[in-house]
């Protein structure tokens, strides 16, 4: 997803990439969306180094139409917005 589509829903996905810092272009062909579908703001975020995992938000209709279903991809799951707690 570029970076002008806000309007447009995403979901947040995992999947296990074994190359050293992928960049969107390659977790894009991995789950079968075009590029554009990647969120480039939010990026590929490293979450477990030891099984390789990263998360990305990808746009939710591209994922629901994606061409590609692999046991390494998996969600999507849910992106609460985080912040800080006031008093």
């Amino acid at each position: 997803m570029s970076s002008n589509q806000q309007d447009g829903a995403t979901v947040l996905i995992t999947v296990d990439i074994r190359s050293k810092s992928p960049d969107t272009a390659t977790v894009a062909e991995k789950i079968g969306v075009k590029k554009t579908a990647i969120d480039q703001n939010y990026g590929v975020v490293l979450i477990d180094p030891v099984r390789k995992r990263y998360a990305v938000k990808v746009d939710a209709i591209a994922f629901e139409r994606r061409t590609r279903t692999h046991a390494d991809i998996s969600g999507p799951y849910s992106d609460p917005t985080f912040g800080t707690m006031r008093k």
